[in-house]
């Protein structure tokens, strides 16, 4: 069985065997002929963790956290073993985020909080982009689109941050990394920011301003 318990910023998965049912305890130990048929046993075989179907993540020990979800969302054990697997019993939780966090994708666990701007409550602007192919014609006035099915997606972000996180920031967008925000209501982007603009500062506070750029992914692992 597996228990989901909120943490700061993620959720914990911890790996356990399910209470005896129907044994006699006696002198400190279990006894009778139910128990030595039936004494959980841990399931031999390869353990991944899925997240609302998906296989997020392989596990070697007893307990994982998960910094890359928000919101409530549903997490199964999946033992897999010469070709056949089964699954645990859903346990279901959320990850503790207060308003939002923000890390780089490529390590989720050290996240910085996104709180208020100075005047007012943040308002991210999600602006989509659809694609297009433009000609022009002899003898007609005005051209001709040939429009993509794909679209790109931005983000307008402006957060408060201390100088220390904000230098996290810098260094993550001037290495090139991908962004990992994720919010209390379940949103998520992940993406590319180009740079950042401060736009006030209060002693060893300032408001940053920054565009993300959303990029595809694929968050499920490979697994057999």
């Amino acid at each position: 069985i597996i228990t989901a318990t909120s943490v700061s910023g993620g959720v914990r998965i911890d790996l356990g065997l399910p209470d005896v049912q129907d044994a006699v305890y006696l002198n400190e130990c279990y006894v009778g002929e139910f128990y030595a048929a039936h004494e959980p046993q841990a399931a031999t075989g390869e353990h991944y963790l899925l997240r609302n179907g998906v296989p997020i993540a392989k596990l070697d020990g007893a307990s994982y956290i998960d910094y890359a979800s928000a919101g409530p969302s549903e997490y199964v054990l999946r033992v897999v073993k010469d070709g056949n697997y089964y699954d645990s019993p859903a346990a279901y939780a959320a990850p503790r985020i207060k308003y939002g966090v923000m890390a780089a994708a490529d390590n989720p666990a050290e996240f910085i909080p996104l709180t208020y701007r100075f005047d007012s409550k943040p308002q991210p602007q999600k602006q989509l982009t659809k694609g297009y192919n433009q000609h022009y014609f002899s003898g007609r006035p005005q051209p001709v689109y040939d429009i993509t099915e794909h679209y790109a997606t931005t983000w307008t972000l402006e957060y408060a941050m201390s100088r220390d996180n904000y230098a996290k920031l810098d260094a993550w967008i001037s290495a090139g990394k991908s962004l990992l925000l994720r919010y209390s209501d379940g949103t998520i982007i992940r993406g590319i920011a180009q740079g950042t603009n401060i736009t006030k500062v209060l002693r060893e506070t300032v408001s940053v301003s920054f565009t993300v750029m959303v990029h595809d992914y694929t968050e499920a692992i490979d697994y057999v």
